[in-house]
């Protein structure tokens, strides 16, 4: 039988309450697990959302760059999250358009252009995050063109050129 102290309580500890404590951050170790395991998962999936449209684009625009005069109408499934989809040719002057301050303004695209970057397509969020290069582009003037994917489609027309392909809104 417990032992009373000098003011009638018994010393045992009782049991219950460190079980709750321990439950508790047990299932808060489990829920903080779950939360970067699903996070990481996320992250992976749109990482390869973005290689797969990617290869795709590239492997279109491939093939159909050495059909000289083929035209083909493609819809693109633009990964998820982006607003927009540009296009430039590279070999043409840089288009002071798309410098800051203008009303189609894609400072980064811009810079890429001037630079001599080679990439020459440009996923955008609220600011320009993906660039791929997809070959040789030509697009006539003003050398660039910009497509809404807020619904995650984007339809263009390709056309083979021998050595590059020629790019315009679908």
């Amino acid at each position: 039988m417990p032992r009373k102290n000098e003011f009638g309580i018994q010393g045992q500890i009782q049991g219950q309450p460190l079980i709750y404590m321990l439950s508790v951050i047990i299932m808060a170790l489990i829920l903080i697990y779950g939360y970067n395991a699903v996070n990481e998962l996320l992250e992976k999936q749109e990482f390869v959302s973005i290689l797969k449209f990617e290869t795709y684009i590239q492997s279109e625009f491939e093939k159909i760059s050495r059909q000289y005069g083929s035209t083909k109408i493609i819809n693109l499934n633009v990964p998820a999250g982006y607003n927009e989809i540009c296009f430039i040719d590279l070999s043409a002057p840089v288009n002071p358009a798309l410098s800051a301050g203008s009303s189609d303004a894609h400072p980064i695209i811009h810079q890429s252009w001037e630079l001599g970057n080679q990439k020459n397509i440009f996923l955008v969020k609220k600011i320009t995050e993906k660039l791929i290069s997809a070959g040789t582009i030509k697009i006539e003037s003003p050398y660039y063109f910009c497509l809404d994917t807020s619904n995650g489609m984007a339809r263009i027309k390709i056309t083979g050129g021998g050595d590059h392909t020629i790019v315009a809104p679908g």
